[in-house]
């Protein structure tokens, strides 16, 4: 098991100081994403004692630098308001419009499904079900690693509400008109529910 300071000294060289950008930002709109972790140190398997032996629980979490070339003509402020989301559809939009375009058995999506587990098969047949293809980003995104969230983790929605409001007010995200957040299955089961209670504005 790892020991202490060998995590401590870890963590430490994982927040070396990164590299001026290499590109330039979007501006009004800022991203970060974040998952939880946990050491346990110092236990012995000869050892029963709850008192023998460390835990840490902490969420790590880095700020993504979202370059300007992905959105060029777009002004990120400019859909700020009272009801920002208005501004992302075209006027005169109506979900009714779409909707049946998202049902299940709409026949675009089921002959979708079809075809992807016909080619499925055909690749596990082939032997190349898990080949991927080679992909080479057209920009190295720049991350900032902040310091850990200590004794926080995703298993409650306490927690979690905790780590939105830390990286929402950090001084990399809180002048920001949207901040996008990533994270694994867990942490977005988490963050739906502030949606509907309008904490997630």
């Amino acid at each position: 098991m790892p020991s202490y300071n060998w995590t401590d000294r870890f963590v430490n060289d994982a927040l070396e100081t990164p590299r001026p950008l290499q590109y330039a930002i979007l501006d009004g709109i800022t991203a970060c994403v974040f998952d939880n972790y946990t050491e346990q140190m110092n236990y012995s398997a000869a050892h029963n004692a709850d008192t023998q032996g460390q835990r840490i629980d902490m969420t790590n979490w880095a700020t993504l630098y979202l370059p300007l070339s992905s959105a060029p003509h777009v002004n990120i402020s400019a859909l700020g308001g009272g009801n920002p989301l208005s501004a992302m559809f075209r006027p005169g939009f109506d979900k009714n419009d779409v909707a049946d375009l998202c049902h299940p058995s709409h026949p675009d999506i089921t002959s979708n499904q079809h075809r992807r587990w016909s080619d499925s098969f055909t690749r596990i047949q082939r032997g190349t079900f898990f080949d991927r293809p080679s992909f080479q980003p057209t920009i190295a995104h720049d991350f900032y690693y902040h310091d850990p969230i200590e004794g926080r983790l995703q298993s409650s929605y306490v927690d979690v509400e905790a780590e939105l409001e830390e990286m929402r007010d950090d001084p990399k995200h809180k002048h920001s008109t949207f901040v996008m957040v990533g994270g694994d299955g867990l942490a977005i089961h988490r963050i739906n529910p502030f949606w509907r209670m309008g904490k997630a504005g």
